[in-house]
C-alpha cells in the first residue's frame, strides 16, 4: 500500500515538474521571438502613380436607352464614346463591349486596345451596334438587351 502511494506521489510530482517547465519554455520561447518581430531596421520606400479614367457616351446618363423605333431588323446605331486619361505612369486601356445575348446585335468597336506613355489624353471611339435585317423572329419582339462597356487601365510592365 505504501508503496502504491509512493508511486502516485511520484507520478503527480513528475507531471507538476513537467507543466512547469512547459509554462516556463513557452515564456522564455516568447521573449525571444518577440525581440525579433517587434523591432524593424529598414528604410523601404514606395511611391504610388495615379491615373483617372473618365468616361462619357453621346448621351448624358450612365444607362445609355435606345428607343425602340430606332433598333429594329435591319438598323443600324452608332454611339460615340469620349474616353480621358490622365495618367503619371504608362498603361495599357482595354476596351471591351457585350451584351446578354437577348437579341442578334452586332457589335463593334473602333479600336479595343491603347498603349498610352504618361500624359493626358482625350480621344473618342465609335460603337456601331447593327441588326441583321434577317434576323425577323418574332420572339424578339418582346426582348429587352444590355450591351456592357467595360474599360480597364492596367499599368503596363
Amino acid at each position: 500500500m505504501k508503496n502504491k502511494m509512493n508511486i502516485s506521489r511520484i507520478v503527480y510530482f513528475a507531471c507538476t515538474i513537467m507543466i512547469c517547465l512547459f509554462i516556463i519554455s513557452v515564456c522564455c520561447v516568447n521573449s525571444v521571438l518577440a525581440k525579433y518581430t517587434t523591432k524593424n531596421d529598414s528604410n523601404e520606400s514606395a511611391s504610388v502613380a495615379k491615373f483617372d479614367v473618365d468616361i462619357t457616351t453621346t448621351s448624358t446618363s450612365e444607362c445609355y436607352s435606345i428607343p425602340y423605333s430606332e433598333m429594329a431588323p435591319g438598323s443600324e446605331m452608332v454611339i460615340t464614346i469620349k474616353i480621358n486619361v490622365n495618367t503619371e505612369i504608362a498603361v495599357t486601356c482595354n476596351i471591351d463591349v457585350s451584351s446578354l445575348g437577348m437579341l442578334p446585335l452586332d457589335l463593334e468597336l473602333s479600336k479595343t486596345s491603347f498603349e498610352l506613355a504618361a500624359g493626358t489624353y482625350s480621344f473618342e471611339e465609335t460603337l456601331k451596334i447593327s441588326w441583321d435585317e434577317n434576323e425577323t423572329n418574332y420572339k424578339y419582339s418582346e426582348e429587352i438587351d444590355i450591351i456592357l462597356l467595360n474599360v480597364s487601365v492596367v499599368q503596363k510592365d
